[in-house]
């Protein structure tokens, strides 16, 4: 029996009371075709941003979250899950993203926290 004999088997099974960072790219919603390219609803979204927002280095460097950041958009809600999402770690040891995108994500999180904080407002007027 050799050393790495003693280990076999134990990688596929998570450690008793680990947290679902364990499973590592498992936990990942699964990919698809329409991830490598920006969708039609994503660049209609970016070109409803502020100018200064419009260059994303995002949408070319992971379609897939300009995407769904774009199909979220509309709904402040399911918006803010999926800010909370990308920007917190709740798997445990993610990476993160580099430091321009995650810049960028930081941007479009502070201009939906704007349209979060509008909205009462918004809405107390035409109660008026």
């Amino acid at each position: 029996m050799g050393l790495f004999d003693l280990f076999k088997g134990r990688s596929a099974r998570p450690k008793r009371g680990a947290a679902p960072s364990a499973l590592g790219v498992a936990a990942r919603a699964l990919r698809n075709a329409q991830d490598d390219s920006l969708s039609a609803a994503a660049h209609a979204w970016v070109r409803g941003l502020p100018v200064s927002l419009r260059h994303l280095e995002l949408c070319n460097v992971y379609p897939r979250i300009a995407n769904r950041i774009a199909a979220a958009w509309d709904d402040l809600a399911q918006t803010h899950e999926v800010f909370n999402d990308l920007l917190v770690d709740h798997r445990g040891g993610r990476k993160g993203f580099a430091s321009p995108i995650a810049a960028e994500l930081l941007r479009l999180q502070a201009l939906h926290e704007r349209r979060l904080a509008e909205r009462p407002a918004a809405t107390r007027k035409s109660a008026r």
